[in-house]
């Protein structure tokens, strides 16, 4: 077996009286052990301890650069915020604009409805959508057939044998 380098591993430790040198004696006794262990054995606890508790200007930096980041991230979502709504204000503009334009699609189509109704008396449904030149348009003729409803219950037209008429003149 190889001897041991205890050279590289040896402390000299100095105090700065004798009585406390005789003090850190009597407290290694004390505990039943030779005051080089007991010493050492103290400076690891001071150790474990140094090391298990967060630096404390550590903690204060990560918390400080937490709450700027906190800050950066309000100010996003308070800047997407904003452009989300401003996108749902278009949105609902453009909604309004469309609801609008069918309606007033609507409006012309019952107009041009009654003109050829007036013009033409009795008339089938197909000649009817010939007419309104809406023959091949599914949403159109679905539209026609609600408004004519709509008028039959009304009393503004009715449908007979010969076709749809004006109830009035």
């Amino acid at each position: 077996m190889p001897p041991r380098d205890y050279a590289t591993r040896r402390i000299e430790l100095y105090c700065a009286s004798p009585e406390e040198r005789q003090e850190f004696e009597a407290w290694a006794k004390a505990h039943k052990a030779p005051t080089s262990k007991f010493l050492v054995s103290q400076l690891r606890r001071a150790r474990e301890r140094t090391a298990a508790k967060p630096q404390p200007g550590k903690t204060v930096k990560e918390l400080q650069d937490l709450k700027d980041q906190v800050a950066v991230l309000k100010g996003e979502l308070s800047a997407r915020t904003v452009h989300l709504n401003v996108a749902e204000r278009a949105k609902e503009r453009a909604e309004a604009q469309i609801i609008e334009d069918e309606a007033q699609k609507t409006h012309l189509f019952s107009v041009r409805l009654g003109i050829v109704l007036k013009e033409h008396g009795p008339i089938h449904t197909e000649a009817l959508l010939t007419l309104l030149d809406i023959r091949d348009d599914p949403e159109w003729r679905k539209a026609l057939s609600a408004e004519l409803e709509l008028l039959e219950g009304l009393g503004a037209v009715k449908h007979s044998t010969r076709g749809w008429r004006l109830s009035f003149k």
